[in-house]
């Protein structure tokens, strides 16, 4: 991934929560319900036209080694190493204007 993909390469720009709201139903960013998961970080690039992109993965479980991915970390007889969610929303300030109400 290039580094103006990521929140802290480029200039951000503000918005407001419906817009932030927008850009993560767009980016399919949403919950079991199909509500949007307002959890979800929105990083809005300043001057860009970049339609709203989901990036990142889920969190997960993993044995202390790292190698094996832990599905059900409860019923394991061992500890486990918790990596939490790196999901975002990359989305630009222009797309924002044009598609969404403020």
């Amino acid at each position: 991934m290039s580094q103006a993909t990521t929140c802290s390469a480029a200039p951000q720009a503000e918005s407001t929560p419906q817009q932030r709201t927008a850009a993560r139903l767009a980016a399919g960013a949403t919950c079991y319900t199909g509500r949007p998961n307002n959890t979800v970080p929105v990083c809005v690039l300043a001057g860009s036209t970049l339609a709203p992109r989901l990036l990142g993965h889920g969190y997960y479980h993993t044995t202390p080694s790292g190698k094996t991915i832990v599905h059900h970390p409860n019923a394991y007889g061992w500890p486990t190493w918790y990596h939490a969610s790196t999901y975002r929303v990359l989305v630009g300030s222009e797309w924002i204007r044009e598609h969404a109400a403020a």
